[in-house]
């Protein structure tokens, strides 16, 4: 089991949105899951139940119009689709959780394109949609 956890952290290291781009929604948040897992503890704690709480993420290429004064500037990005069941976050909002995960997706999204998240909860639907935010990982 440590060398699978030990592997899995290897693989994090590389990690950018392109391995939930071809998946549908349901995979998708449980390869969002797998990857969330190996920052929180393996006991029953809250942030295990909000992982755990992820339903689905998909991921779908867009281009949208750049936020920014000046002549209209168009790029292209990544949108990402979040579904949480509130049922794991004790009565309390999924938005933090979700504003987290909009960090954590611009942080492994290049810095020549841009991110967009949306979260939806399954009891409330449309939760939040972020800003068009710019990647902030670094290109070779």
């Amino acid at each position: 089991a440590e060398r699978e956890m030990a592997w899995r952290l290897i693989r994090q290291l590389s990690f950018n949105y392109l391995p939930l781009a071809d998946l549908d929604h349901r995979t998708g948040g449980q390869a969002l899951r797998d990857l969330l897992n190996l920052f929180i503890p393996a006991h029953d704690s809250p942030q295990s139940r909000q992982v755990r709480s992820l339903i689905g993420c998909k991921t779908t290429p867009v281009t949208r119009r750049l936020p920014g004064s000046g002549l209209l500037v168009y790029g292209r990005g990544v949108s990402c689709e979040l579904t949480v069941d509130e049922e794991g976050f004790s009565g309390i909002s999924p938005y933090l959780f979700g504003l987290v995960l909009e960090h954590y997706i611009a942080r492994h999204v290049s810095i020549n394109t841009f991110s967009q998240m949306t979260l939806h909860s399954m009891q409330r639907g449309h939760v939040m949609t972020w800003p068009v935010r710019t990647g902030q990982r670094g290109s070779v």
